[in-house]
């Protein structure tokens, strides 16, 4: 976990070294940010861009939709999908989970739910 107030007083250079090592040290590396842009997703490499968006919070689907537009080729997650018809939402997206509680925590339900649309085949 890196603390968001803290990473502002780091250099770009020692966000990318932290970033690097937890990217070799993971299979999937979540970056959780409140706003798109964001400094800190320029500073990581990349295989693919996923955006997860809560049903429940348009400021969420907004960021989703505006990281798809400025990054072609991100793929959406939408989480708290549940019953919902998504089809009404409007919103392009990739994948679906009926919802993943404290999706924002560090205990991993969120990424071991993803790992099978990233990684197709994937068993967990």
């Amino acid at each position: 976990p890196m603390n968001a107030q803290h990473v502002v007083n780091l250099l770009d250079e020692q966000i990318q070294a932290f970033l690097a090592a937890q990217q070799r040290q993971h299979i999937l590396t979540l970056v959780d940010s409140s706003r798109y842009p964001h400094r800190l997703l320029d500073l990581l490499t990349v295989d693919q861009w996923w955006a997860v968006a809560d049903a429940r919070r348009s400021d969420t689907l907004a960021n989703a939709l505006l990281l798809r537009e400025h990054r072609p080729g991100t793929h959406v997650l939408i989480n708290w999908a549940g019953r919902l018809n998504l089809s009404t939402l409007g919103m392009p997206h990739d994948a679906a989970l009926p919802g993943v509680r404290r999706a924002d925590r560090l205990g991993g339900q969120l990424g071991a739910r993803m790992l099978r649309y990233i990684y197709p085949g994937w068993r967990a």
